[in-house]
């Protein structure tokens, strides 16, 4: 068994595997002091796949490259720390293994950058006070037990910067990712400007924590995900913070420019933000037992593309709980939509407001034609009205609402349809109570509607990392 030492000193690196160690004692490290960064590259460089290269309990500054097969690994309150130049912390560029570590960002780079191959990633804590958290680029993590974090909260969002070099933009990034697979598992990301999560392309499979959001309190877009083949499993965003055109979406799924993608976000919960729950841009999204409660804007907004939902719920949203603007299609079986208020989107023509349980919305004569079907859902005390059909004066041919049921209090409307030739007997089994039974027979449609709008920081960026 080969042995490898470098002259004595106070504390502890060493690489080991059934076939070899290496041993390696850093330079001048003690209790929360920096230890000798060349030693430790040492033992990276020296190492053979299968090694475990270890890190003591101390802080080294550097940026350390994890050869393919070796494990990179911590003791308790190992933590490895950038330098200037905005030089990735870790750089994998293999199959290999990172864990027990904690890594801190402060020069614009990033903490763990992989390209190429797949890292497993475990019991990490990523902290960002300029720069990005992990960077993927055409390659893939399997995540557990990781969290990011940044430095953007409720105090400083308005003036937080967009730029890397300034402040935390991204806590995890993949640009390219082809056919890789980002499998995250108790992954909790937090206090980023730009997005929590960004991926283009690629596997994604997320499963939540036990307890507490997935993603908190980052400005822009919680979960981006653009062409992604994506499957959640209980994973919730809360308090989405809003800035300077960036209204705060919880998840955004949107085609990249050469996928498509599959979103199927599962029982996906995002509560408590300044903007939309779900902001699809041309997807199609499958959700089973969702939930989208007091968001700033709506809690579903889909601009074309489709939407398969069941046992959805939406609550207290503003605005609207479920937004369709020129959308292929849309199906919900099961679901409680209700409390929305009144809010004013703004769009390039002005300031239009809206209240709506549902609102569907065909713009022009060539968007696909209106295509719903709602059975089992009950819309309950939307401010302004439980559902809205709009089909820019044509004819509605794909319409099936069963077992739908529409309660209003005050001026507010059930279910009604504008600029629209349905046919007679379209809301046979709607059935209406409250107000919704006398305000609905004496509406003549001049509710105003939404368009289609630029996503709001829904732009598929590949920051270098």
């Amino acid at each position: 068994m080969a042995e490898r030492m470098p002259r004595a000193s106070t504390h502890l690196f060493s690489a080991f595997s059934a076939f070899s160690v290496l041993a390696l004692l850093a330079v001048g490290c003690g209790n929360g002091a920096v230890c000798d960064a060349d030693a430790l590259r040492a033992a990276l460089a020296a190492a053979r796949p299968g090694d475990t290269v270890l890190v003591g309990a101390c802080t080294v500054a550097g940026s350390f490259t994890v050869p393919s097969g070796v494990t990179l690994a911590g003791e308790g309150g190992s933590v490895l720390a950038s330098v200037e130049g905005a030089l990735p912390v870790v750089r994998v560029e293999g199959e290999a293994t990172v864990r027990s570590l904690g890594l801190r960002v402060e020069h614009g780079g990033v903490g763990l950058r992989v390209s190429g191959a797949r890292v497993t990633a475990t019991d990490l804590d990523v902290g960002v006070v300029r720069g990005l958290g992990i960077g993927l680029d055409g390659a893939g993590v399997h995540a557990t037990h990781v969290r990011v974090h940044g430095p953007v909260d409720a105090t400083n969002v308005l003036g937080a910067s967009l730029d890397p070099a300034e402040t935390g933009t991204f806590g995890i990034v993949g640009r390219a990712l082809g056919s890789h697979e980002v499998v995250l598992d108790d992954v909790y990301v937090t206090g980023f400007s730009i997005a929590a999560v960004s991926l283009t392309e690629g596997v994604l499979r997320w499963t939540g924590r036990a307890s507490g959001a997935d993603v908190e309190a980052t400005r822009g877009v919680g979960i981006a995900l653009f062409g992604t083949d994506a499957t959640f499993s209980s994973v919730e965003v809360a308090g989405m913070l809003g800035g300077p055109g960036m209204p705060g979406v919880g998840v955004s799924a949107a085609p990249s420019s050469t996928a498509a993608g599959r979103f199927a976000l599962g029982d996906l919960a995002v509560r408590d933000g300044e903007g939309y729950g779900l902001f699809s841009d041309g997807a199609d999204v499958a959700l089973a037992g969702a939930s989208f409660a007091h968001m700033g804007l709506a809690g579903i907004r889909l601009q074309g593309g489709t939407l398969m939902a069941s046992a959805l719920r939406c609550d207290g949203n503003g605005g609207a709980g479920l937004l369709a603007v020129d959308a292929e299609s849309v199906s919900v079986l099961g679901g409680d939509l209700g409390a929305t208020i009144t809010r004013g989107f703004v769009t390039p023509t002005g300031t239009v407001p809206s209240g709506d349980g549902v609102q569907v919305v065909r713009t022009a004569s060539t968007a696909p034609m209106l295509d719903l079907g709602l059975d089992d859902v009950r819309l309950v005390d939307n401010e302004r009205a439980g559902l809205v059909l709009d089909a820019a004066g044509e004819a509605v041919t794909a319409l099936m609402l069963t077992r739908v049921s529409v309660t209003a209090t005050g001026t507010g409307l059930g279910a009604v349809t504008q600029n629209a030739v349905v046919a007679a007997g379209w809301d046979a089994d709607v059935m209406r109570a409250g107000a919704a039974i006398a305000n609905d027979p004496a509406f003549h449609g001049a509710l105003p509607i939404q368009g289609i709008m630029m996503p709001p920081g829904l732009v598929a960026s590949a920051p270098t990392f």
